[in-house]
C-alpha cells in the first residue's frame, strides 16, 4: 500500500504543478485583456438612419436656443423667401435633412420631397445647397459661405525652405 502511494505522489505533483501553471495562465490572460481592451463607450452608441427622424430630434432640440420653432403657417408661394441655414446628408437609406429658414421665423428641419407651402417643394438636398420646386420651377439656394472675417491666410513657403527658426523679440529672452 505505501509503495502505491509513493507512486501515486509521483503521478499527483506533477498534475498539482500543470493546475498551478494552467491558473497562473488564466489569470495573466484575463489580466492582460482587461488592461489592453479598449475603454468601453460610457453612452451608448446610437445611429438614426431616418432622416426625418433625425431632423424632428433635432428640432425638438431646440439648436438654436430660444422657445421651440413651432410649424410655419403656410404662407402664399410668392411671399415666402428661405434660405439655407444647415444641411445634413449621408443617411443610409436616406438623403438627409435641410434647415430652412423663411423670414424672421425659426429654422425647421424638411427632407426631400416634404412641402414646405402650398407650390414650395423641397426637390432634392446637395451637399451646398438645396433645390425647390415651386410651382414646376427648379430653384436652387445655396447655403452661405462660412465668415472669413479676422482668418489670416498662411502663406506658402518656397519649395525647399524648412520651418522657420525665428524667435520672437518677447520669447527671445525668456530662451536664454
Amino acid at each position: 500500500m505505501i509503495a502505491a502511494l509513493r507512486r501515486l505522489r509521483h503521478l499527483v505533483v506533477p498534475l498539482a504543478w500543470l493546475l498551478a501553471l494552467g491558473c497562473a495562465a488564466a489569470v495573466a490572460a484575463t489580466l492582460f485583456w482587461r488592461y489592453a481592451a479598449p475603454p468601453k463607450a460610457v453612452l451608448p452608441v446610437r445611429a438614426d438612419t431616418d432622416p426625418r427622424a433625425v431632423a424632428q430630434h433635432i428640432n425638438g432640440q431646440h439648436p438654436f436656443a430660444g422657445e421651440a420653432p413651432q410649424r410655419a403657417t403656410t404662407p402664399t408661394a410668392g411671399t415666402s423667401r428661405y434660405q439655407v441655414v444647415g444641411l445634413a446628408t449621408g443617411f443610409a437609406g436616406g438623403s438627409g435633412f435641410a434647415l430652412l429658414k423663411s423670414g424672421d421665423e425659426a429654422p425647421q428641419a424638411y427632407v426631400e420631397g416634404e412641402a414646405l407651402a402650398e407650390g414650395i417643394t423641397l426637390k432634392r438636398i446637395l451637399g451646398d445647397g438645396v433645390e425647390l420646386e415651386r410651382n414646376g420651377r427648379v430653384e436652387r439656394l445655396n447655403l452661405p459661405a462660412a465668415p472669413t472675417d479676422g482668418v489670416i491666410a498662411a502663406k506658402a513657403a518656397p519649395p525647399g525652405e524648412g520651418p522657420s527658426t525665428v524667435v520672437p523679440p518677447s520669447e527671445a529672452s525668456s530662451r536664454r
